[in-house]
């Protein structure tokens, strides 16, 4: 038969075209014809050719040599496609007539009977092939009556063979057929699963690209965070959702954002001590909870306690968990598949959500640089205009009054010149003062401590006594890192003077342990610190900030401590590379 699109065996269809079996038997046709006429020569002694119309035998042969040429014209003629079952029954025919014209009814040519019984049982239905057989059989029983020395127990055993085998292929013939359909049919199964699940994994894959697309090209923490949610939704079909992340009070976290949320349940807050959220914070992995089990821990969130099933994703990074995403769901259970997703997605969330926090940081970094800056150059302008600019303007003036005494009373020249000296040496101090400041030269040359020992002589008539303590390891350290403690110490010692009010002001220098110490501490009036912090727009002065980039510049720490009535400490940490 034929397979078919439809996965089914058509048999005996008069359309199709002759089959690759139907051809190789009709080359079995000649061989036989071959084997025949050979036989017949060899043993009867009747030769080929001429042919002899007064042989039956020969006249047997050269009609099945007649009917071999015709089949084989047939299976080139598509349109008698429908006879070519039917040649079988030719070939029994032919192969009785052979049997029955041979000297002494020779039962050599009778075994050929097998050859289109077989054929017709692996080619044609299962009626055409009884019908055949019992023409063999039939065929059989009447040669063997026909012969000289019939012997019934030959004749019924050929009779029952010939019954009997045609019918046993067709069976088997069927059931290799059902057997390759089934075997066809599951791979055709496979198959289309396995291109399914490769569409699938194509589709996830999109979905996750297109995702990790979104977060990355979002830079406010805010829209991280409510993108990364409505992304969720097309994975995991939530009708509740939420991002905790901590808060400012120890070992509580809150909803920093959330999907189909009350307004009041945006000020949740959650104490983590024990339970799913404090298993997932620890380090362990999201998973599934039911709803009547999240009553205990989302109590306070009673959207989130009505969903069938809450789904818990941990937002981390490397080991450090930030927080947690609950989905909450109407279904009873979420696939392995829709939990993996959700996690990945999460996963670039969290990765989304440190960019844009590290792009908020430096956006506010930018800022207050661009705003120290332009303090420094405010600073810088008062400081020329209140010192070395007036006092060139004097000399100026004084000059152009000295050019007229020297008409009129040149005796007081060398007074005025001596004044000019004066007014001359103190310019030239507060310039040199003012480039100290800036960028000490000293520095290179001698040194921190001699550096900083050579600034404090400045203020040695102010009333807050500077006492300086430090240990010999201090001149080995980087440039960088002597030019930042420099810069450090210049600013904690001016902002005390200028604001402290104290008696006594240390500074403090050590190095161990491969870090370096600065200390400066005061016996001030001291101040609110967290006020003077959230006052540093309105103020306009940036010198605690300035203190703590300039450490973090050289990956060191800066700790500021001060209260009302109890003076002011700044520790400075810097490791040592």
């Amino acid at each position: 038969g034929a397979y078919m699109s439809t996965g089914q065996i058509a048999l005996d269809r008069p359309t199709i075209a002759p089959l690759g079996g139907d051809r190789i038997y009709a080359a079995m046709r000649w061989l036989v014809l071959l084997i025949v006429m050979g036989f017949g020569a060899a043993q009867f002694g009747i030769m080929p050719w001429p042919p002899s119309p007064t042989t039956p035998a020969s006249l047997a042969i050269w009609g099945y040599a007649l009917f071999t040429v015709a089949a084989s014209a047939i299976l080139f003629a598509p349109s008698l496609g429908r006879i070519v079952p039917w040649l079988y029954a030719g070939d029994l025919i032919g192969f009785a007539a052979l049997t029955y014209t041979a000297p002494g009814r020779s039962a050599a040519y009778e075994n050929i009977f097998f050859l289109p019984l077989v054929a017709a049982a692996l080619r044609c239905s299962e009626r055409r092939v009884i019908l055949f057989s019992a023409a063999a059989a039939v065929l059989s029983v009447l040669l063997g009556v026909t012969a000289e020395h019939p012997d019934a127990l030959a004749v019924i055993s050929r009779v029952g063979t010939f019954v009997a085998l045609p019918w046993l292929f067709h069976l088997l013939s069927e059931q290799w057929t059902a057997d390759n359909r089934h075997l066809v049919q599951s791979a055709e199964k496979r198959s289309a699963a396995a291109s399914a699940n490769a569409q699938q994994y194509r589709d996830r894959m999109r979905a996750l690209y297109e995702v990790a697309f979104t977060l990355s090209t979002t830079t406010n923490a805010n829209s991280v965070l409510q993108t990364l949610l409505g992304e969720c939704a097309k994975i995991v079909p939530y009708r509740v959702g939420a991002v905790l992340l901590p808060t400012e009070t120890r070992d509580e976290i809150g909803v920093a954002a959330g999907r189909n949320l009350m307004n009041a349940e945006f000020q949740a807050r959650f104490v983590v001590g024990s339970g799913a959220l404090d298993t997932i914070l620890r380090g362990g992995n999201g998973g599934m909870l039911p709803g009547a089990a999240a009553l205990a821990e989302f109590g306070s969130v009673p959207t989130l306690t009505a969903c069938r099933t809450l789904l818990l994703l941990p937002l981390r990074s490397t080991n450090r968990t930030y927080g947690v995403v609950v989905l909450g769901s109407d279904d009873a259970q979420l696939t392995a598949e829709q939990m993996e997703m959700a996690t990945t997605l999460v996963s670039y969330g969290m990765v989304a959500l440190q960019n844009a926090r590290l792009i908020g940081e430096l956006r506010l970094e930018r800022d207050t640089l661009v705003a120290r800056e332009d303090e420094m150059r405010r600073q810088l302008n008062r400081d020329l205009h209140d010192g070395p600019a007036q006092a060139l303007a004097a000399i100026t003036m004084n000059l152009e009054f000295v050019k007229r005494l020297l008409e009129h009373e040149p005796q007081r020249v060398p007074e005025e010149l001596d004044r000019l000296a004066r007014m001359s040496q103190r310019a030239n101090h507060d310039v040199r003062t003012l480039l100290f400041e800036l960028r000490p030269m000293t520095l290179d040359g001698q040194g921190l401590v001699p550096t900083l020992r050579l600034y404090f002589e400045r203020f040695k008539d102010s009333s807050t006594k500077i006492i300086l303590e430090s240990n010999d390891d201090l001149d080995l350290l980087d440039k960088s890192v002597q030019a930042m403690l420099f810069n450090i110490t210049q600013e904690a010692v001016n902002n005390a003077l200028k604001h402290a009010q104290a008696t006594h002001l240390w500074i403090r220098l050590s190095r161990a342990n491969n870090h370096v110490s600065l200390v400066v501490e005061d016996d001030g009036k001291g101040f609110d610190l967290k006020a003077v912090r959230e006052s540093y727009d309105e103020r306009g002065s940036f010198g605690l900030i300035n203190i703590e980039e300039r450490a973090r510049l050289v990956n060191g720490v800066a700790e500021l401590r001060s209260t009302p009535g109890g003076g002011t400490t700044i520790r400075i940490s810097i490791p040592l590379d």
